[in-house]
């Protein structure tokens, strides 16, 4: 607790921390064990957004600031900004392969691709006292008729994948910006996207309280999940792709395993929406 007003969203910065970002300009990093935290400051405006590459240490942030920032969690220095969204940036997410490349989102109907190099040569350096290396725009381009709720990238490294308010998932070609496909049946906006880190699938989180699983092949839509009783905001993928976790606007969070469609257990612990839920190596044991 001592957050300022609502927890927007979190993820695990390694398996002793996690990153929090909430109605505030700060980042806040938790120490799990000793619950400290640390506040990393560089945002000017409310932080919506944060992902995490563990294994390199670094942290993405977006803000309403319009700027997208990196972050060593070592040092908490701010070793990398990304310049040239004109609107609120809603969506974030490192490379998970290489941690080399970081892909954004905004209110202003773009998709930007940035390259980390910089970040994670500010980040090796010593010299505290240096300005905050602005981040290369590898590509950038126009990617929804509505505001950019969600951005993912897939375990290889290969594909983006983006969410929008206009109800659509679309997958792009992250070396070249072109669309590969175009995911379509949600009846509201959508929150929410995320990559299966084994199969060839990617889950959506929407606005119509459902979550639905595509086909990255054809674009498909090949699971309809039905229990939340309002928006899902937030869905991860757990315990190897097995499994999902789901989080929304009635306070719930849903486990549920992909096989069979079945919600096999429901945690109701929140006493408003769960906009933010990130998941942590998980076994199968751990789960059930």
């Amino acid at each position: 607790m001592g957050h300022n007003d609502e927890v927007i969203d979190c993820a695990f910065a390694s398996a002793e921390s996690i990153a929090v970002c909430t109605n505030s300009d700060h980042l806040r990093i938790f120490e799990l064990e000793s619950r400290a935290c640390r506040l990393l400051h560089g945002h000017t405006n409310i932080i919506l957004a944060v992902d995490c590459n563990s294994v390199a240490g670094l942290i993405a942030t977006s803000s309403k600031d319009q700027l997208v920032r990196v972050w060593d969690l070592a040092s908490g220095r701010c070793v990398g900004l990304g310049e040239g969204h004109v609107d609120a940036v809603g969506a974030v997410a490192v490379a998970p392969r290489n941690s080399l490349m970081c892909a954004s989102g905004s209110a202003d109907r773009t998709i930007k691709l940035w390259d980390l190099a910089a970040a994670k040569k500010c980040a090796a350096s010593e010299d505290e006292e240096g300005d905050v290396p602005k981040m290369k725009l590898m590509r950038s381009w126009a990617g929804h008729e509505k505001d950019i709720n969600s951005i993912a990238i897939s375990p290889n490294d290969g594909l983006v994948a983006s969410g929008s308010q206009d109800r659509s998932i679309k997958l792009w070609d992250a070396a070249t910006g072109d669309l590969k496909q175009t995911c379509k049946g949600h009846k509201r906006g959508v929150w929410c996207v995320k990559f299966s880190p084994v199969d060839k699938v990617v889950a959506s989180a929407s606005a119509d309280s459902t979550v639905k699983l595509w086909s990255i092949s054809d674009g498909a839509c090949l699971k309809s999940l039905q229990g939340h009783e309002g928006s899902v905001l937030k869905v991860a993928f757990v315990c190897a792709g097995m499994q999902l976790l789901s989080s929304g606007s009635d306070g719930l969070v849903k486990l549920w395993t992909i096989k069979t469609s079945d919600c096999v257990d429901t945690f109701d612990h929140h006493t408003d929406k769960v906009p933010a839920s990130s998941p942590l190596t998980c076994s199968p044991s751990v789960a059930n």
